[in-house]
């Protein structure tokens, strides 16, 4: 899977290249559905080919012989797709690009000068690193996510002599004892139980801050007494950027961590970018460093003043070939871009069309 800087680098080396560029949904879970995704490609490709002869003749033969690249590219795949998504980009010659992507896409093809790239950026932003930790008043496990892909970094423990109190709320005293001595060892059990959670909050804190790197979103899952404990002794660099999340578990397996971890990218990257879209929108002013609008931004990109590109997802999948263009802009004078979802998505829609940027002086 390429990163930001190598889809910028694709589409510099191919911008003026014919290219046949697929993005295929392989989210099916029905065996009775395996092959759903080839049908689908087969049927966006033939009707690319149908558009292409009846529209541009004369790149026919150049699109047949990508599409030939595609399909032997294809044909290693029997069944389901081996990921959720697939993106790949041909020309003539062969293939320049193919990568299996962590998350869904919707199943397009395409042909054009340079690379489909928005379809890419929206699977960047679901790729993006967290670290998660889940605990109770026993263990902590901590994982990585990476380009999709869920790693278990550690696992801490209070004292394991402690297991026999795990149910000291039902304990009982000896036969025939008055009970003074129980309740007595209740208590000290419950003490040493508390003392050891709360070392094991400050172990997980110390590795929480061992292991946060600065691209990181924390995401913390377990009961609330423990979580708040947590939470106080965090490290200064994952404060502001934690999520504690509901259905979180320190039993959960990891393929149900990574289903839950997918439908908390939105709300993740809700809490990171309402901040910057936030200034932006301050920055929208005369003689600002912000602009709102597709008019205003393409002012912007044809100055080389766009330090920014941002655009809603409702703006990528409604204007594709428009998003296409102000998205190619941006990255040919070295701008990044953002496509946000979600309510700060929704709010770009309302103030700025979908679209935004960031600038690196101002434009009158």
């Amino acid at each position: 899977m390429m990163h930001l800087q190598e889809l910028a680098q694709l589409h510099k080396e191919h911008a003026q290249t014919p290219m046949l560029s697929v993005y295929v949904d392989g989210s099916e879970s029905d065996v009775s559905e395996r092959t759903a995704w080839r049908r689908r490609l087969s049927t966006e490709l033939h009707a690319l080919e149908r558009s292409v002869r009846s529209a541009q003749p004369e790149e026919s033969e150049s699109l047949s012989l990508a599409a030939r690249e595609l399909e032997s590219t294809a044909d290693t795949y029997t069944g389901f797709l081996p990921a959720d998504g697939w993106a790949l980009f041909a020309t003539p010659e062969g293939i320049e690009q193919s990568d299996l992507l962590p998350s869904p896409v919707r199943t397009i093809a395409a042909w054009q000068r340079g690379p489909v790239l928005t379809p890419y950026l929206r699977v960047l932003e679901a790729a993006r690193p967290l670290r998660v930790v889940l605990l109770d008043h026993w263990r902590a496990r901590l994982f990585r996510r990476r380009d999709g892909t869920l790693t278990q970094t550690r696992t801490l423990e209070v004292d394991r002599a402690l297991d026999d109190f795990s149910d000291i709320g039902v304990m009982k005293s000896a036969q025939g004892a008055t009970g003074v001595r129980g309740a007595t060892g209740r208590d000290a059990a419950r003490r040493s139980l508390a003392e050891e959670t709360q070392r094991l909050v400050r172990e997980t804190a110390a590795a929480i801050a061992e292991e946060f790197a600065e691209e990181d979103w924390l995401v913390l899952g377990g009961p609330n007494d423990v979580l708040s404990s947590l939470e106080e002794a965090l490290p200064a660099a994952a404060r502001g950027r934690t999520y504690v999340a509901s259905g979180l578990h320190i039993d959960i397996s990891p393929k149900a961590l990574t289903v839950r971890l997918d439908e908390l990218v939105e709300p993740i990257n809700d809490l990171r970018y309402r901040p910057s879209l936030d200034s932006l929108i301050e920055a929208a002013r005369p003689g600002g460093k912000g602009l709102l609008g597709v008019r205003a931004v393409w002012r912007a990109l044809k100055r080389g003043a766009v330090d920014t590109l941002v655009i809603s997802r409702a703006f990528a999948d409604g204007r594709l070939q428009e998003s296409e263009r102000l998205v190619a802009a941006a990255i040919d004078q070295g701008g990044r871009v953002l496509e946000l979802g979600g309510h700060v998505g929704t709010r770009l829609d309302e103030v700025g069309e979908g679209v935004a940027a960031r600038l690196r002086f101002p434009v009158a």
